[in-house]
């Protein structure tokens, strides 16, 4: 069985979560008949699925992707949710179930600026003995500052806002239609925008509006309000807005 056209499989070694002994293959999923991308890691050694595919088999590989495909595409991402949602209101694991509600959407969450509790560990250990898939992508961190910073054979390093060489183009030469989705405006974010233009009384484009709208209708309201408090709200938000939690991004998040 060849692999589907609608699948991209990154020439990549494949991801290592050697504490959970797991392994992943990194892809992209298109699914041209509703417009949507999904850009993440699959399964290929996941123990407690009973998955393992030797990296020399790739027609099994290609058999696994292909099915993952099916089993993603979004037009089942509601029945799912609904059955989940069943699942989730008969069981009395409050902590475990809030992490599930971050994670179910199928997109990378920061553990610092999303996910917060204190065993954290323990919470997505609960989600997988359920028969969840997650996987894990750890991020490091270097801060070094805002200038110049030498570093050895007289080589430096540019972290200032000046870029080396400058290059004057085009927005067609940076724009692409062909982005993973992973760097799209998520629903909380449009949402936000259309927000902001109405509490500031402006006007936008009239087209731009509608696809704001429209990509924010992805999600309920409760839950886009849940996750813009991750951030305080500005001076323009009526006075209860301004008193929402305000919890700091991490510095991995925020130099996204």
């Amino acid at each position: 069985m060849a692999l589907n056209a609608n699948i991209l499989l990154y020439d990549e070694p494949r991801k290592l979560n050697i504490k959970a002994s797991e392994e992943y293959v990194h892809v992209r999923f298109s699914y041209p008949d509703v417009h949507k991308k999904w850009d993440g890691w699959v399964p290929v050694e996941y123990r407690r699925t009973g998955v393992s595919i030797p990296v020399e088999d790739h027609q099994a590989l290609e058999e696994h992707l292909n099915h993952i495909y099916a089993q993603m595409h979004p037009s089942l991402y509601p029945k799912w949710v609904a059955e989940q949602d069943r699942l989730w209101n008969a069981t009395r694991s409050v902590e475990t179930k809030e992490i599930f509600n971050i994670l179910k959407d199928g997109r990378w969450h920061c553990r610092n600026c999303e996910i917060s509790n204190p065993n954290f560990a323990r919470r997505i250990q609960d989600i997988k003995e359920m028969g969840y898939t997650v996987a894990t992508h750890t991020q490091i961190f270097y801060d070094f500052g805002k200038d110049i910073v030498p570093l050895e054979n007289g080589i430096s390093l540019n972290c200032s806002a000046t870029p080396e060489h400058c290059t004057f183009a085009g927005m067609d030469s940076i724009v692409s239609p062909d982005a993973p989705e992973d760097i799209y405006i998520s629903p909380v974010g449009c949402f936000g925008i259309i927000r902001r233009k109405k509490e500031r009384n402006l006007k936008i484009n009239a087209r731009l509006e509608e696809v704001l709208l429209s990509i924010s209708s992805e999600m309920s309201p409760e839950e886009i309000e849940k996750r813009s408090r991750v951030q305080r709200r500005g001076r323009f938000s009526t006075p209860n807005e301004a008193k929402g939690a305000e919890v700091q991004k991490c510095a991995v998040c925020a130099g996204e």
